[in-house]
């Protein structure tokens, strides 16, 4: 799943595409979602780097666009779109996924807005992009602002990611759960 159209977010698709194809080949189809523009955006990449495209796989690549409209079904998960708050051009989503009464509600790239407590809702975990500490900048979240907005979420447990070098040099004042490589959250 992409959240939006900056590079470090989406450049590594292609490569994994060429991953399916030759060093761990895939016969089962491979469902890509994203933003408005998901798919032309992909084969523009693959074009770019001389991968193959979406004809040349032994696999089917289906790629379908998220709406903020409605709520879907993808691999046996409800999942439902909400917009974030990051440079509009880039075409930024939130998401929030439930199977068999557990949700999970991710931000990706985003600065603080109003509506995210109620988009969370009551989700068992809360995942939160994290960039900075205390400075303020529009588009992405700063861990001021979440501990500042805690008791108008009403989620079980909330775990930040996407960590910039202002929160990691304030790990000891952070005070919500961080996650790291490797790191197993049972929901």
């Amino acid at each position: 799943m992409i959240k939006h159209f900056h590079g470090y977010h989406i450049a590594g698709l292609p490569f994994l595409l060429i991953d399916d194809l030759y060093e761990n080949p895939r016969t089962e189809p491979l469902l890509v979602l994203g933003p408005p523009g998901i798919e032309e955006r992909l084969w523009q990449m693959c074009a770019a780097f001389s991968y193959p495209g979406g004809d040349e796989h032994p696999y089917k690549v289906r790629i379908e666009e998220l709406s903020t409209e409605r709520e879907r079904i993808a691999a046996g998960f409800r999942l439902r779109a909400y917009p974030a708050h990051h440079q509009p051009e880039t075409h930024p989503h939130m998401v929030n996924l439930s199977h068999n009464g557990k949700a999970v509600f991710y931000t990706g790239d985003t600065g603080w807005h109003e509506a995210l407590p109620e988009c969370v809702g009551e989700s068992d975990l809360f995942i939160s992009e994290c960039t900075l500490y205390e400075s303020n900048f529009d588009y992405h979240m700063s861990h001021i602002e979440l501990d500042r907005n805690r008791e108008r979420f009403r989620c079980r447990r909330t775990v930040l990611t996407h960590l910039g070098s202002d929160v990691l040099l304030h790990l000891n004042k952070v005070r919500f759960d961080v996650a790291e490589d490797g790191l197993l959250i049972r929901v």
